[in-house]
């Protein structure tokens, strides 16, 4: 069996969405997710991937940072559709830290990119600046609703009117929730979260799919894609196994005010097999909901079932 490359993936999302040899993904991608239909000629890629500067970018960010923080910046793409606006999309497995800073931050820092101190041809320095929309796509949950995009403009707060023209839009998209099964954008949220696509997909996803798989990758980046998957376990091993001891440390501490209170209240002694019996059927689904968490963010069976104890075969039905 061919092995998986998630989409979600480093190097595969700067390869699908920053390859100037297939602008058409990210024509599709924008028109089926953001709605926006852009001719092809017209799609600039300001930071177009190749395995070289990838690899130096890698090397130099990871010596001043841990792997685990080269993967909280380094997952942008940016491309440029002339004259109309310039569009970021960042890969997020999970939440950094100063997330909503940052996510502000990287718009701003675009939009302000254009920014011209020369006037020379132009009626003033600010006329080279242009709308930004910035996309993030997160593998975790931050509105308590069950809309899978949310997009923020300006708006006036009592009558809600979008200011015009809408110079920055931030969009937010959640991987966990479910989208329609039959709209487009279920099919780029099964590729990003399996790297498969439906038969019945487009054909640019069907491209997608092929330019990512394992065998068609260069030696080169085979070597990088692993070292980033293996940052990437070792990370989320090391965050299962914290969420681990805090739910055991939380659990003998209910079990022993538990026993306490029973005790003062000269309670039977079957409440307290009552409450380990119940401790211990919650403490198997809450194994079962880290596997399903590691599964979900691209760990191996074998590895989810070593990390939380369950059966092999258990984790296995668990498997997306």
């Amino acid at each position: 069996m061919s092995k998986i490359v998630l989409p979600t993936n480093d190097l595969a999302f700067k390869k699908l969405f920053a390859n100037e040899e297939h602008p058409e993904i990210i024509q599709g991608f924008l028109a089926d997710v953001l709605g926006i239909n852009v001719d092809i000629a017209d799609i600039v890629f300001k930071n177009p991937y190749s395995i070289d500067s990838y690899q130096e970018r890698y090397q130099s960010e990871t010596e001043a940072f841990t792997e685990t923080k080269f993967r909280e910046t380094a997952r942008d793409v940016t491309i440029a559709i002339i004259d109309t606006a310039d569009v970021t999309i960042e890969m997020q497995l999970e939440k950094p830290d100063y997330f909503w800073k940052r996510t502000h931050y990287y718009a701003d820092e675009l939009y302000i990119s254009n920014y011209n101190q020369s006037t020379q041809g132009k009626r003033s320095r600010y006329d080279s600046l242009k709308p930004v929309i910035s996309l993030n796509i997160i593998n975790f949950n931050i509105f308590q609703d069950n809309l899978p995009i949310h997009t923020f403009s300006y708006r006036e707060n009592s009558t809600f009117k979008l200011l015009e023209p809408a110079y920055k839009t931030i969009g937010f998209w959640e991987l966990p929730k479910s989208v329609d099964s039959h709209s487009k954008i279920d099919n780029w949220q099964r590729f990003l979260k399996t790297g498969q696509v439906p038969s019945t997909a487009p054909e640019y996803l069907h491209a997608a799919a092929k330019i990512i798989k394992y065998h068609n990758l260069t030696d080169q980046e085979r070597v990088m894609i692993d070292h980033v998957q293996k940052a990437i376990d070792t990370s989320l091993a090391i965050e299962l196994r914290r969420e681990r001891k805090a739910f055991e440390r939380g659990a003998a501490t209910g079990l022993a005010e538990g026993r306490n209170e029973g005790l003062a209240e000269g309670m039977a002694s079957g409440l307290a097999e009552g409450m380990a019996s119940g401790l211990a059927e919650g403490a198997r689904l809450r194994e079962v909901e880290i596997a399903r968490q590691a599964l979900a963010q691209g760990l191996s069976p074998d590895m989810a079932a070593r990390l939380t104890g369950l059966p092999l075969k258990e984790v296995q039905i668990l498997a997306p």
